[in-house]
């Protein structure tokens, strides 16, 4: 059963690890439950808290080139801050850092990129915290994870190699620009309704890719190694889909529609997606390949335990009955009562509804 919160997701650079992050309590605070899953074997490694606000959308949250530490920042409070995956530890912590909206891991350098709203973005020691550099009117920045080449986002695109060099710039299309991918020969820039391929050697335009009917792209896209073509998640008429384009020509290959709600990534090379209720799913069928939440998980869910009990207090059983089944599985007195308060308001409710 899929949990009702809505998880915060980061992969790591090889997509076997996930990183989620949701909240603790039902009223928005910034205490949130971070966890890392093995995608490959299918279990959980570690789970400590943290200060977040959800939801972010998973762009608040990163980890590190060697999955040992993850950077999880705040909106309006306690800005950014970096945990040790192993313990839980917290590292270092920037409050002085308001307004986070982006927290992107640059590996080669051990960088992180810290955008903020209306406030200038900094670039952090990642071991330290310390500010390496100050940004006015950029983005977001992102880094190749084959060697020193990194897109910066802002008023123009920037590609740098390594970063202070720039080699090339564009100005973005009529919308923003919300994402950057590389492969070894080439990068991508995903706008709002079209994406660009561009070689990473000459910097020329190798082709580009605009729907005809209107879509809605999100930073979700993989180059598939073993299927050897770019996917890009997208929504249709309310509906998510994967798209397969081909590599050297940007024209599509097939797609598939997932279940309504999606929300989440490629992993495990593209074969697979995570998604915001712990889900694996085939990114070729969209079948469920397993579920990581489990009853630990919900238990310790708020939105999910209230969901349950109001469904409970709407159950066939008595009040004897419903009270003996919620102790035989551990819930508090405190929630018996609540649900069996319900219960007797709903059954009295509907008594005078039979009667009218």
């Amino acid at each position: 059963m899929p949990t009702a919160a809505k998880h915060d997701v980061v992969f790591s650079t090889n997509g076997k690890l996930a990183l989620s992050v949701c909240d603790k309590s039902l009223k928005p605070d910034i205490k949130g439950i971070a966890r890392l899953f093995d995608l490959v074997e299918r279990k959980q490694l570690a789970e400590f808290e943290v200060r977040h606000e959800c939801p972010g959308l998973g762009t608040r949250i990163a980890l590190s080139s060697d999955s040992r530490f993850c950077f999880v920042g705040c909106y309006n409070v306690y800005g950014i801050a970096c945990y040790s995956i192993k313990d839980g530890k917290e590292i270092w912590r920037r409050k002085d850092l308001k307004a986070v909206q982006s927290v992107t891991a640059l590996d080669f350098q051990n960088w992180i990129f810290c955008g903020r709203q209306d406030a200038a973005a900094h670039l952090l020691d990642a071991t330290t915290g310390d500010t390496v550099k100050k940004f006015s009117g950029v983005e977001d920045i992102y880094g190749s994870p084959l060697d020193e080449t990194v897109v910066v986002v802002g008023r123009s695109l920037e590609l740098h190699r390594p970063f202070g060099k720039k080699l090339w710039t564009q100005k973005p299309g009529e919308k923003t620009s919300c994402g950057v991918y590389f492969t070894k020969h080439a990068f991508l820039v995903l706008e709002f309704d079209r994406i660009r391929c561009f070689n990473l050697l000459t910097l020329e335009l190798l082709w580009s890719y605009q729907p005809v009917v209107k879509t809605r792209f999100f930073k979700r896209f993989i180059f598939n190694e073993k299927a050897r073509c770019f996917q890009i998640f997208q929504i249709r008429d309310d509906a998510p889909y994967v798209v397969s384009l081909d590599e050297n020509s940007g024209q599509v290959l097939g797609e598939i529609k997932l279940p309504v709600g999606f929300h989440g990534d490629f992993c495990l090379g593209g074969t697979a997606l995570f998604n915001c209720h712990l889900g694996l799913l085939s990114a070729e069928t969209g079948e469920l390949l397993h579920d990581f939440a489990t009853d630990a998980i919900l238990a310790q869910d708020p939105q999910h335990k209230n969901q349950l009990l109001q469904s409970l207090a709407k159950s066939s059983k008595s009040l004897a009955e419903l009270e003996q089944y919620m102790k035989s599985e551990g819930f508090s007195e405190q929630e018996i009562k609540k649900a069996l308060f319900v219960k007797i308001y709903n059954d009295e409710m509907a008594k005078r509804r039979n009667k009218s």
